[in-house]
């Protein structure tokens, strides 16, 4: 396989992930939501002589997993768990959303939308692209002292609000590559403005079933894309990863996301054969990932492979004319002192 890894990597770096800076608004509007909250949740309570309490609150998805990725127009999630004792709510899931939902309302400010009330998560959408979503838990006491999670959906149903994170942290350590791949993944699923690609838990599950392992970034990514082509050639079904018997495909809007990842990763992989040829020149290495990736560091990086390489041409072109000049120039002035020697000699 054609060698660009140090380009790869440089692509992983400067282009995958997400930079500091990007990490501490996204931390920053994580702390400013759940203060709103609370404060709303307070002025609830006053409002309506209750005492609703939030116990803890746990980051989430994959901005617990740290797998966020660079976006060109800020369509960042950012997922909340938000805990209450069970005894503090109601035991109706309608009606605690309905209070979490009218508790954010009474602090939202110069939002232009309300709090949207969905089966799994009270959703705040920023004008700017952001997404929060908190997701809804009442725990109990057990006899050891920990504690059982139950989660606010349809019904009240156990989960484990840590259990998704603590899986991904566990298969990253046995391979560190595991969170790499992940990230270049979603570049890749979300390469294209018209795809519609499964959601980060799908994309964690299948890469860390097909993960490879290679000393080279571009070879562990490679061979990590063609393993789950191969997979979901087999089969399109993604379990949870704590729950092996529990789908992850809930609607055929998921099953279809699944479909169309299996295609697109299909068709892809193919255009990247080149890079397995014998005379694959630099430029089409290049230009086989920006097929792949439709980023701009490949673009770039091909266009000016390609200018340094015309402007080389251009280079020795030039050096050659100016050798055949200088060598008639020289053999100009050879003949000419060879003649005036010549001359010489006759008329002595």
């Amino acid at each position: 396989m054609f060698d660009l890894n140090s380009k790869f990597n440089t692509f992983y770096r400067d282009h995958v992930v997400l930079s500091r800076d990007d990490q501490n608004q996204l931390n920053e509007k994580r702390r400013l939501n759940i203060a709103r909250l609370e404060s709303g949740l307070s002025d609830y309570n006053l409002q309506k002589n209750t005492s609703y309490k939030i116990v803890d609150t746990i980051v989430q998805g994959s901005m617990a997993m740290h797998s966020i990725t660079q976006r060109d127009n800020n369509q960042y999630d950012i997922d909340i768990a938000i805990i209450f004792d069970k005894a503090n709510i109601p035991g109706d899931t309608n009606r605690v959303k309905g209070i979490v939902a009218e508790a954010l309302k009474k602090k939202m400010g110069t939002f232009n939308t309300n709090p949207k009330v969905k089966t799994n998560a009270i959703t705040i959408e920023y004008a700017e692209g952001y997404h929060v979503d908190f997701a809804i838990y009442r725990r109990f006491a057990v006899n050891n002292g920990d504690y059982k999670y139950e989660h606010c959906g349809a019904y009240w149903n156990p989960r484990d609000p840590r259990a998704i994170t603590n899986w991904f942290n566990n298969q990253n350590e046995n391979n560190g590559n595991l969170r790499k791949v992940l990230r270049l993944l979603k570049m890749f699923c979300k390469s294209r403005s018209d795809w519609s690609m499964p959601g980060g838990l799908v994309l964690s599950v299948l890469s860390s079933e097909c993960l490879s392992s290679d000393p080279r970034l571009d070879i562990t990514f490679y061979k990590t894309i063609c393993a789950i082509r191969d997979r979901l050639n087999r089969s399109h079904e993604v379990y949870n990863p704590i729950a092996s018997k529990v789908s992850l495909l809930f609607d055929s809007k998921d099953k279809r996301e699944v479909t169309n990842l299996s295609t697109e990763l299909t068709k892809s992989i193919a255009e990247l054969d080149i890079l397995f040829a014998g005379n694959c020149a630099e430029t089409q290495a290049m230009h086989a990932w920006n097929g792949f990736f439709k980023h701009d560091y490949w673009s770039n990086l091909a266009e000016n492979a390609e200018s340094s390489l015309v402007h080389m041409k251009d280079k020795k072109s030039e050096s050659g004319s100016l050798m055949v000049s200088l060598f008639v120039l020289g053999a100009a002035a050879i003949g000419g002192t060879l003649w005036l020697i010549f001359k010489g000699n006759r008329e002595k």
